[in-house]
């Protein structure tokens, strides 16, 4: 018990630690005021609900989630969203239940931020309009159920481009950002679009409404954990143990790289093999991270057991 306070309190004091949890404190912070200041943007010959001004502020959710993401990848990951954290944790082993706490207050902190100063630029009113709620017409069923299913595919498109063994990498940004704004523009008219529990927390704290809140949590952790469990069960273990308990391809020779990373993160040849739990980033659950990465020649690299299964494209 001692050694596991100690350890903590040594943990407290690292800028390894709040180097990142800032970084989402931050880029959260930038995502939801860039939203919903365009949800408070004026457009005086339209409704509230017309295809112009979804278009806008769902491009602007969208950009605003590709630029944190570039901010911040390198530095915390970039998950910017409780359930991105709650589903790359799940994914793998490295992420302690600690820095899930801390990054999810993290990004609760930097939305609430965003609408607090948005109250000052654009008033209380504006501000609560924001508010994640079931529209006119739109029951506690279909409302959750649309939050829940726009979650599931966000995970997966998260999932998916952290991937390193997807055959076809995409920069991270701008798949979770195009993603970001196709849950708006088809979410906006149920429910406004929550798929983010910061998002929809920050707003409903500095102007009390609190109608329905819960929706916008446990709909999308319903969502998040599917997409997870769907992704490990059909890309991470049907995929690499058809024939055997490894998977070796001669012809991906000519991709390999001699690198490996600290923390026994490995990057090596394609032709050999790596943990099920080394596919994903295991410092920050980054789709990489260069500042961690050293050449090494060959044979420096560290043999691996049985239990693996192969790198299947370049890194």
């Amino acid at each position: 018990m001692s050694e596991v306070f100690l350890r903590r309190s040594k943990e407290w004091k690292s800028v390894k630690l709040w180097k990142p949890v800032f970084m989402e404190y931050f880029a959260t912070f930038l995502f939801v005021f860039y939203g919903l200041l365009a949800m408070t943007t004026p457009f005086p010959h339209d409704a509230p609900g017309s295809a112009a001004r979804t278009i806008y502020v769902s491009i602007v959710f969208g950009g605003g989630m590709t630029i944190a993401i570039q901010y911040a990848d390198a530095i915390s990951g970039a998950n910017l969203n409780p359930i991105i954290t709650i589903a790359l944790a799940f994914m793998s082993t490295d992420m302690s239940i600690f820095k899930v706490c801390l990054y999810i207050l993290a990004q609760c902190l930097g939305s609430a931020t965003a609408a607090a100063i948005l109250v000052a630029i654009t008033g209380f009113d504006a501000v609560e309009a924001t508010c994640n709620q079931l529209q006119p017409g739109v029951s506690l069923g279909i409302g959750f159920a649309l939050e829940t299913l726009l979650s599931f595919f966000l995970i997966l498109t998260v999932l998916s481009t952290n991937n390193r063994t997807n055959v076809a990498p995409i920069n991270p940004a701008t798949a979770i950002g195009a993603c970001v704004n196709i849950c708006h523009m088809v979410g906006s008219r149920f429910t406004l679009t929550g798929t983010n529990p910061a998002r929809s927390f920050g707003p409903a704290l500095i102007t009390g409404v609190w109608k329905n809140h819960w929706l916008f949590w446990i709909g999308p952790l319903v969502g998040a954990c599917l997409a997870s469990l769907l992704y490990f069960v059909i890309d991470l273990h049907i995929a690499h143990t058809q024939d055997s308990d490894t998977v070796y391809d001669p012809a991906l020779n000519s991709q390999a790289h001699h690198v490996v990373t600290k923390e026994n993160v490995v990057y090596v040849p394609a032709h050999l093999c790596v943990p099920l739990s080394q596919l994903f980033n295991k410092h920050t659950l980054a789709y990489r991270n260069p500042a961690f990465e050293s050449e090494k020649p060959a044979s420096e690299i560290p043999k691996l057991d049985d239990s693996a299964i192969v790198f299947t494209t370049k890194l």
